[in-house]
């Protein structure tokens, strides 16, 4: 069952600084189509980056969306309760092969590399 709220993983290095909250954020319940548009954008934003640093790694790809989230919204708390629902609804829309490839990538089961692959193929 959909949950309205999400317990912060607390504020530990392993815990991605976009992830980083202790206590209860609210779930945005993000739709099928604003999840691929941000998936969209965050694969778009993570080229441009990728073109300026010349290098890919998944741990860059939590900083993409740190970036991406921050500019949504000005709050800490309003970006991370954004990150966190998007996360939730990376698993709950993966069906979708361009949801499902950033939601393997973000936990670095997948390389962009076999994304960009498949969409050529």
């Amino acid at each position: 069952a959909p949950t309205d709220h999400f317990t912060g993983l607390g504020e530990t290095p392993d815990v991605p600084e976009v992830l980083r909250w202790t206590g209860r954020l609210k779930n945005k319940h993000l739709t099928k189509a604003a999840t691929d548009k941000a998936v969209k954008a965050l694969f778009r934003k993570r080229a441009q980056e990728n073109a300026k640093e010349g290098q890919s790694s998944p741990t860059n790809y939590w900083t993409t969306l740190f970036n991406y989230a921050s500019q949504q919204t000005g709050s800490r708390q309003g970006y991370t309760e954004w990150a966190y629902s998007f996360v939730d609804a990376l698993k709950k829309y993966q069906e979708d092969y361009t949801i499902r490839s950033f939601l393997y990538i973000l936990e670095g089961e997948m390389d962009d590399e076999v994304y960009y692959k498949g969409l050529t193929l």
